[in-house]
C-alpha cells in the first residue's frame, strides 16, 4: 500500500466533495425524509448531542444534472447524514456499542448519485466519516461508481500520521492499486 500526504489526500476529498454538491440542480428537493431511526445513544447533554443522537437520519433528495461524455445529463443525488459509532482501529461500524477508547461517535455522509447517458446508467456514492468530538478531522472516506460496463472502488483510512488509500477499478490503466 502506498502512503500519501495528509494535505493531498484532503484536497482530493474536498474536490470529490465540492464537485458533487457542485452538480446538484437548483437544489430542487424531490424527496425529504429526514427522520428515519438508526441507533440508541443516551448523550443527550446540548442541542447538538439531542439533534444527532435522536435515533434518525438526515435524508434529502435532489435533482441532478451531471456531466458525463461531454453532455449534462438528468438524474438525482440523495445526501444521508447519521451519527454512529466507529471503531477507529477497524475503520468500520461496531457490532456492538461499548465505551472503548478505539470507539468515537462520527458524522456519516453517503452522497447517492443516479443518472442515465443514453448508453449507460450510472451509480455512484461517496461516504465520509468525521468524528464529532475529536479534533483531527476526516477519518474514512470511500467512492465507488458503476455502470454496465465497469466498477471502481477506492478508500481511504486514516491511520496515525497519514492516510492508507487503496484503489480498485476495472480500467487497466488504474487497475489495483
Amino acid at each position: 500500500m502506498k502512503t500519501y500526504n495528509r494535505g493531498i489526500i484532503l484536497i482530493l476529498i474536498l474536490s470529490v466533495v465540492t464537485f458533487s454538491v457542485w452538480s446538484f440542480k437548483d437544489h430542487t428537493v424531490i424527496e425529504d425524509s429526514t427522520t428515519i431511526n438508526t441507533h440508541k445513544n443516551t448523550s443527550k447533554d446540548s442541542l447538538f448531542n439531542a439533534y444527532w443522537y435522536n435515533n434518525k437520519a438526515e435524508i434529502r433528495t435532489y435533482k441532478l444534472t451531471q456531466s458525463r461524455y461531454g453532455e449534462l445529463h438528468q438524474g438525482t443525488t440523495t445526501l444521508i447524514f447519521v451519527a454512529q459509532p466507529f471503531l477507529k482501529s477497524k475503520g468500520v461500524k461496531p457490532d456492538t456499542y461499548s465505551n472503548s477508547s478505539d470507539q468515537v461517535n462520527v458524522l456519516k455522509m453517503n452522497l447517492l448519485k443516479k443518472f442515465g447517458t443514453g448508453i449507460y446508467p450510472y451509480s455512484m456514492m461517496l461516504s465520509t466519516f468525521t468524528p464529532l468530538n475529536e479534533p483531527q478531522g476526516l477519518i474514512k472516506a470511500s467512492a465507488s461508481g458503476q455502470e454496465w460496463c465497469w466498477h471502481i472502488f477506492s478508500q481511504m483510512n486514516q491511520r496515525k500520521d497519514y492516510y492508507d488509500v487503496v484503489s480498485f477499478s476495472y480500467f487497466e490503466e488504474e487497475g489495483d492499486t
